[in-house]
């Protein structure tokens, strides 16, 4: 059987956006302003099988000059009194079965939302109500007249009950899906039903039913926890489940429609009832008499088991009489006092009471209150070379099963390894010491240690280790070949396998190895004087002291070099000289280009930007520099420069009406878990993300064919909000419609340096 039913809405009044804690009860017109309805009468179908239901609202006039649709939005929570546009609850935009409205109608009801199969968004326009759109149209709650035309929904409703299932029921109180005793059990399920209603179905009644070897169905009544449809949580006691083996079970359930006085089931499941373990600590091993000592412990049971009790009992040695403590309540620890146990041997066992009432106990522990000696190595040095002149560091270890600090160190040195000499000997915990330089001489050294723990026994003594003492090599003598901008040096030592050369306070050129003894500068130098220093490393890794000389630099510049600047999206420079073999251009004072031509585009900049012109010779490092130029690089809209292709490439449109683009910039941190640290420790690397997350339209087939082409192409990216980033287009995302196709990517910085080595070409 089936029919409609006119259902009312209850409370019904215009908003406005531009006053959003204001209310107007004969509604109105304009930008801005909506209709609010709230919940429809819909008691008497909460539970009907809606085939279709269409919205009606009263209109007087209409201020548009052609057809149109007012927008609908469903509430989703109910409207129970007048509230302001701020006020009202989030909103769910329903746009399908509109019904487009003649602007020259007036004093007529309109259909303003449609739906021919309703699905749950839509259904919330009767359950919670509807913000109706009055951009154009005039909507009221009265005529002209003064008679009541109440907005209404016509609900067309069938008789089919349609079919309830119990989906997917899984034991949500344990790990594993597993089944404890011990403790209260929960299970979450949701219930589906095979029509739209504009209430869901929900459990009223919901019993656990178990089937045991003899195939005898146990039934179990539960506590309902949630009542969501698509999230039902049930609790039950589990505590007549035997223990360790397959339980086979099913819900039954009653439902809130009264469909039926007989419940549905769920299908049959198969769980596993797991044996509960009792954790306990200390375990084993040693604890300190003269220490307070935390004795704890915890039930589990495919998770954790609520405890109402616990009794600790512990003893002397190994025989004679416990002593009990009992503690009540959740409390799963218990704090000995300092010298509550003598040296020797303990004993100890707790039984726990859980909220089921049962108990569960832990065996008897033994443990020992007597310290044990330390194991102990020396670390370094150990197996290396190192200068006698310098400072060395002694380090070693002190393990010991306790964790009891060190209370003091005794080191000795040999030189055959057979008669030893006392070296140091440390008070206290620390477990390095630094030897003056020049305590030893040169040659193969060996060195032990032995440690005392907190009853002051000494550890034995460790297996030695060995080091040599060298030295360092001696300060190179630096010549200079070529006085110039672009100074030449050479250098004289014995032993060298690395090198470092510097331009004291100016430039340092990193290490290099080898033996080469030659270097040129890689910098254009200003008239002035300069020192430059040489130090050499030998194969055993030492350094020499810094070889110095001093450098007194004067150029004879050629003709004068003026620079201009276009820019916009790029930055042309051209510059007017003679004379020169070719030029260097330099953005911020970094060396960029390197052409015989006067002029030179840079596309891959943005902001505020310096740049200056070298002119320069084959034959010479003589030089001239142009004056600094100070441009800002912009762009009016987002684009793109593809140096793969030569190409500009101009995102200008959007589909959004606020185009935004995605920045981001982030450090990369490591956080290592370790032994003994109760939060991560960080490492803050060196490496560097940026990005940029781009999205743009295209209008023709070339358009799309170009945009599709960069892929995998190095790009430069520049915003008008002033951000750029180079790098690969490796991902690149379509949505089309029969207007405009939208692109989306991301372009990740790359490493791309740009400084060049100004003596290639």
């Amino acid at each position: 059987m089936s029919g409609y039913l006119d259902v009312f809405y209850g409370i019904h009044y215009g908003v406005s956006s531009d006053y959003p804690n204001e209310t107007e009860e004969n509604g109105g017109s304009g930008p801005g302003l909506y209709y609010v309805l709230s919940a429809a009468d819909y008691a008497s179908v909460k539970f009907k099988n809606i085939t279709e239901f269409s919205i009606f609202v009263f209109m007087q006039f209409s201020d548009a000059d052609s057809s149109y649709r007012e927008s609908v939005a469903a509430l989703t929570a109910t409207v129970s009194e007048m509230v302001g546009y701020a006020q009202l609850p989030e909103r769910k935009a329903l746009s399908g079965g509109t019904v487009q409205l003649n602007p020259n109608d007036a004093e007529a009801y309109a259909q303003v939302f449609s739906s021919s199969s309703p699905n749950a968004d839509a259904l919330k326009l009767l359950r919670f109500g509807a913000l109706v759109s009055a951009a154009e149209t005039n909507w009221r709650a009265v005529d002209w007249n003064g008679n009541a035309v109440p907005p209404y929904a016509r609900v067309f409703y069938s008789d089919d009950s349609g079919v309830l299932t119990v989906k997917d029921p899984e034991i949500v109180s344990s790990q594993n899906g597993e089944i404890a005793n011990l403790r209260k059990t929960r299970i979450c399920f949701a219930l589906t039903h095979s029509i739209s209603t504009i209430e869901r179905v929900t459990a009223s009644q919901v019993s656990f039913e178990w089937t045991d070897s003899g195939n005898t169905v146990h039934t179990i009544p539960c506590t309902i926890i949630s009542s969501d449809p698509d999230a039902i949580v049930v609790e039950f006691n589990t505590s007549e489940l035997p223990v360790g083996q397959q339980i086979k079970w099913r819900l039954a359930v009653y439902t809130t429609a009264n469909y039926s006085s007989e419940p549905v089931y769920s299908d049959y499941i198969v769980s596993e009832s797991v044996a509960a373990t009792i954790s306990v600590s200390p375990s084993g091993g040693y604890v300190s008499p003269t220490e307070s000592n935390i004795f704890s412990w915890s039930v589990d049971q495919a998770g954790a088991v609520p405890q109402t009790k616990a009794e600790l009992k512990w003893r002397s040695g190994t025989s004679g009489t416990f002593q009990t403590i009992t503690i009540n309540g959740a409390t799963q620890s218990y704090t000995f006092p300092a010298n509550t146990f003598p040296k020797g041997t303990i004993q100890w066992s707790v039984k726990v009471y859980t909220e089921l009432g049962a108990t569960i106990s832990s065996g008897i522990i033994s443990l020992y209150t007597q310290e044990p000696g330390a194991a102990v190595e020396a670390l370094e040095p150990n197996g290396t070379v190192i200068e006698s002149t310098s400072p060395i560091l002694f380090r070693w270890s002190h393990i010991i099963e306790t964790g009891t600090a060190q209370t003091k160190a005794e080191l000795q040195w040999s030189a055959d390894k057979s008669t030893w000499t006392a070296l140091a000997t440390i008070t206290g915990s620390a477990k390095s010491w630094t030897a003056p330089a020049n305590t030893f001489t040169a040659g193969t050294r060996y060195w032990r240690v032995r440690t005392y723990n907190s009853d002051n026994v000494a550890s034995a003594w460790s297996d030695a280790a060995t080091f040599i003492c060298v030295g360092a090599p001696a300060a190179p003598v630096v010549v200079i070949q070529e006085l110039s901008p672009r100074p030449k040096i050479s250098w004289q030592v014995e032993g060298q396998q690395a090198y470092q050369v510097e331009l004291v306070g100016i430039y340092s050129d990193g290490t290099h190895f080898g033996t080469d003894k030659q270097w040129q500068s890689p910098l254009y130098l200003a008239d002035g004087d300069y020192t430059v220093r040489v130090r050499v490393q030998n194969e055993y890794g030492f350094w020499s002291a810094w070889g110095a000389a001093p450098l007194q630099i004067i150029n004879t510049p050629g003709s004068a070099i003026t620079l201009t600047a276009e820019t916009g999206r790029e930055v042309t420079l051209a510059w007017a000289a003679s004379g020169f073999d070719y030029y260097i251009v330099y953005r911020d004072g970094t060396a960029i280009a390197r052409t015989t031509e006067p002029l030179y585009t840079d596309r891959t900049s943005i902001g505020q930007v310096k740049y200056q012109v070298r002119g320069c010779y084959a034959t010479s490092a003589n030089y001239s520099l142009s004056d600094v130029v100070t441009v800002t690089v912009g762009t009016p809209s987002v684009c793109l420069y593809d140096l793969d292709a030569g190409k500009w490439v101009d995102l200008r449109y959007d589909a959004s009406a606020h185009r935004s683009t995605a920045y981001s910039l982030a450090r990369d941190i490591q956080y290592m878990q370790l032994s003994g640290r109760t939060y991560p420790v960080a490492e803050r690397s060196e490496f560097v993300q940026r990005s940029l997350r781009v999205a743009c339209v295209c209008f023709t087939a070339d358009d799309r064919a170009r945009m599709l082409s960069m892929l995998g192409h190095l790009v430069c990216v520049k915003t008008p909000e002033g951000n750029m980033v180079t790098g690969y287009i490796a991902n690149l995302s379509e949505t089309s419609d029969v207007f405009f196709s939208t692109y989306g990517f991301d372009v990740a910085q790359a490493d791309a340096k740009e400084e060049i080595d100004i003596d290639e070409a």
